[in-house]
């Protein structure tokens, strides 16, 4: 083995002290960052962009995540970081990455890799050390068992005597083969009773129960698997998983029912938007995501926390439950585009439009108000005038007069501003790559 040592980094706004990795026969096997501290990043950042050994093997058997798999062999494979992305790890280093199911990485940013981001959040400086280990070495990339590892576990602590910590650890299971012919005759035609067939597959591995899902003719038969088997409903596609909670809703009209099942699969919130609202967007069930969201995310609090993980992302998802949250929660609403917060300032009451500017000091409610001013007049093609703006917000009647006094004020030292400006006598500065003299105004002479 080799060990390397990489010395002090920053990447936005996250930074850690001398993050150390060790490599086996070139796969990824210990990575510690000490620490680490700042603000996570956003959502998506520092993406795999490189492949670690194996990799293009698994994609041609069509076993990686959204890759066209073999019939009724599903594994999902992706490009797991051993120091998460957010956090600072790096996308396109063959050391912080390794091989495995789609489910096992969602478990470790559920239950692992957010407590360190809290902490980091919180203010903490945290050390992280994550391994993974192989049944199989030396690494061959066309032996799959040499490739995934067998298991993976993750340590961190903040700093200090007191500070807080946690562990977290799982088994990885390697790709199996697909049941074929004669042995999936069975499960096609299954004519049993959904005990019976729980019964069955009592005896198999969590790949064959993954693909008997997608085999058994009946929805009843699929749920009575997943609810069984739990784990086996992060395995499954996401138009599977979209089409069987919106046959659970559509049964009896009940977002209950919907509910009910993925408690009993045992759906984090870490995971809800990955397996049940975007399957759900992207099958056009917008309504049945919304109420999903209102039951299994009630609070404040735990919607914010949401929206500052997936940021635009959930905002594109969900729409009426965090539609609302933003026209009391500024913190929300700067999330949306400028487009939908002039949307959102047209929608509320004067009552709330009111409630909503008092959360802000004067100089952001100013902005606020010319913002707005400024994306609905650009709609209509008008100029972008401070007297333009001025006499949009006059028109809208949700905001009331202490409001517009105080926008009026400030509006009448931009529009002096702009007149001074216009007043500027023009000289000619030097002509342009075109040809053509370019002109810029100069300040008179006093």
């Amino acid at each position: 083995m080799q060990r390397l040592v990489i010395q002090r980094w920053k990447d936005g706004t996250m930074q850690g002290d001398d993050p150390r990795f060790t490599e086996d026969s070139g796969r990824a096997h210990i990575v510690e960052v000490d620490n680490l501290r700042g603000r996570a990043l956003a959502e998506g950042h520092n993406q795999p962009s490189v492949d670690p050994i194996g990799w293009a093997n698994l994609r041609n058997a069509g076993l990686v995540k959204g890759g066209k798999m073999p019939a009724h062999a599903p594994y999902r494979a992706v490009r797991m970081h051993l120091w998460n992305g957010r956090l600072g790890g790096p996308g396109n280093k063959k050391w912080n990455l390794a091989p495995g199911p789609a489910k096992v990485n969602s478990s470790m940013s559920a239950q692992a890799e957010d407590r360190v981001k809290y902490l980091v959040d919180a203010g903490h400086r945290v050390w992280l050390r994550t391994e993974v280990n192989y049944s199989v070495s030396p690494a061959d990339d066309t032996i799959f068992s040499s490739v995934v590892p067998n298991r993976i576990s993750m340590v961190w602590k903040a700093k200090g005597r007191a500070g807080p910590g946690g562990s977290w650890q799982s088994k990885i299971p390697v790709p199996g083969e697909p049941l074929q012919g004669a042995k999936k005759l069975p499960y096609q035609g299954w004519t049993g009773s959904a005990a019976n067939l729980v019964t069955d597959l009592s005896t198999k591995d969590d790949q064959t129960r993954a693909q008997v899902i997608s085999l058994v003719p009946t929805r009843d038969l699929k749920v009575a698997v997943l609810e069984a088997y739990p784990d086996l409903y992060r395995d499954i596609s996401s138009a599977t998983q979209a089409d069987l909670l919106g046959w659970l809703y559509d049964a009896n009209s009940r977002i209950a029912d919907v509910d009910g099942f993925l408690t009993s699969v045992a759906l984090t919130s870490g995971e809800l938007v990955e397996h049940a609202l975007e399957p759900l967007a992207n099958a056009g069930r917008t309504q049945l995501v919304d109420a999903l969201f209102t039951l299994r995310v009630p609070t404040t609090h735990e919607q914010r926390d949401l929206v500052f993980k997936h940021s635009k992302y959930l905002l594109a998802l969900v729409g009426a439950p965090l539609r609302n949250l933003a026209k009391k929660d500024p913190e929300v609403f700067k999330y949306y585009s400028p487009k939908s917060r002039s949307s959102l300032l047209n929608e509320m009451s004067t009552d709330q439009l009111t409630k909503f500017f008092e959360t802000l000091n004067k100089p952001k409610r100013l902005k606020a108000l010319d913002d707005w001013a400024t994306e609905r007049i650009s709609s209509k093609g008008l100029p972008d005038k401070a007297a333009t703006r001025l006499a949009f917000i006059k028109t809208q009647k949700n905001v009331n007069a202490v409001l517009l006094q105080g926008y009026e004020k400030w509006s009448k030292i931009r529009q002096d501003s702009e007149e001074a400006s216009e007043r500027r006598p023009l000289r000619v500065r030097k002509r342009s790559d075109s040809g053509e003299p370019v002109r810029r105004r100069v300040r008179a002479r006093r």
